[in-house]
């Protein structure tokens, strides 16, 4: 197809050259002669187009239509008009030719830039989706560019139209799984808000239907734009508060250890609520280990760990050591125990 439409235009531009310079070179009147150049000119000018092919049809012109219009020009028309228009002519076809191949040139660098440009969104696009994370990039108004399937999985939410996306504010106030456990959702998108307005990076924590909790992290990037990081942070806060049980409770009776045992004793003094505190020691501890084994010792440190925690509900009872190889203090305090004076 390219091949049959270049030759059609050779064959066109041979023929106009020779038809106009026939014109010239026979006694015809001026208004025809002149409209036949304008005729040949229009036509140079219609190669200075970007499509393919144009370069070659415009140089292909030069030698089939100027070159014979200007040579006519120069010889039928009396000087100096002739020399002019003929100069002129020739001028301008090659202009035509150095147009069309600038032209061409830089369609071809524009067209090869929006397919980089389109590749580099494509990969963009597809590194985004296979991450594990959920990821969420905004534009300079904060509309939701590009949402992998993990934010959607995470909020709940629908496909995005990509003629209205919407704001990353009504993206998490329409969000299935946010509908009911974002009670402070106002305050957060507020919150957000004016942080975006600083274009300060910000982090916050949403929470799930599911009781799930999602730590969310905002970052500006150049442009003007944002980029949004969901992790769920669920087994990474229950791991980080059974870590916290486990520093303040006794591995071998299961009852807080002394530090949470000073923990309370603070938080219950600062309340200014009435409370009694006994200590007590376990006499011969020591001998059961050296005479029985401090396996027997810890067992007889379990079983009276298990007997105070079924005591009493109200009842806080603490070992004061770590290990069984040293005789243990119990402290214990309840709320409302009144003691006579020693």
């Amino acid at each position: 197809m390219k091949a049959r439409y270049l030759l059609g235009t050779i064959i066109v531009a041979v023929g106009l050259g020779g038809i106009v310079a026939s014109v010239l070179g026979q006694n015809s009147p001026f208004f025809a002669q002149a409209l036949a150049v304008m005729v040949a000119l229009a036509t140079l000018g219609a190669a200075n187009g970007a499509g393919p092919g144009r370069p070659l049809i415009a140089l292909v012109q030069f030698p089939a239509i100027s070159l014979p219009i200007g040579i006519a020009l120069i010889r039928f028309w009396p000087a100096p008009w002739g020399v002019g228009a003929g100069a002129g002519v020739l001028v301008f076809g090659l202009l035509c030719v150095s147009m069309a191949r600038n032209g061409y040139a830089a369609h071809t660098e524009l067209l090869l830039a929006r397919e980089a440009q389109a590749a580099e969104r494509q990969w963009l696009d597809t590194a985004v989706q296979t991450l594990s994370q959920a990821i969420t990039i905004l534009d300079a108004d904060t509309r939701v560019v590009a949402m992998n399937s993990s934010a959607m999985a995470l909020l709940g939410g629908k496909a995005l139209d990509p003629a209205n996306p919407p704001t990353f504010a009504e993206l998490l106030a329409d969000a299935p799984n946010l509908q009911t456990a974002a009670t402070n959702r106002a305050e957060f998108l507020g919150h957000a808000t004016m942080l975006v307005n600083m274009r300060q990076p910000f982090n916050a924590a949403l929470h799930l239907n599911d009781n799930r909790v999602v730590d969310l992290e905002c970052q500006p990037v150049p442009g003007g734009g944002w980029v949004t990081v969901m992790r769920d942070s669920t087994g990474e806060r229950i791991a980080i508060a059974e870590l916290n049980r486990e520093i303040r409770r006794c591995p071998v009776t299961g009852l807080p250890n002394r530090r949470a045992f000073m923990e309370e004793l603070a938080q219950r003094l600062l309340k200014g609520s009435n409370f009694a505190l006994m200590i007590v020691d376990l006499d011969g501890f020591k001998q059961v280990n050296d005479r029985y084994g401090h396996a027997m010792g810890d067992g007889v440190i379990t079983r009276v760990g298990f007997r105070l925690r079924t005591a009493d509900p109200g009842l806080f009872a603490a070992w004061a050591a770590m290990s069984s190889q040293s005789s243990p203090n119990l402290m214990m305090s309840k709320a409302h125990w009144r003691w006579p004076a020693c």
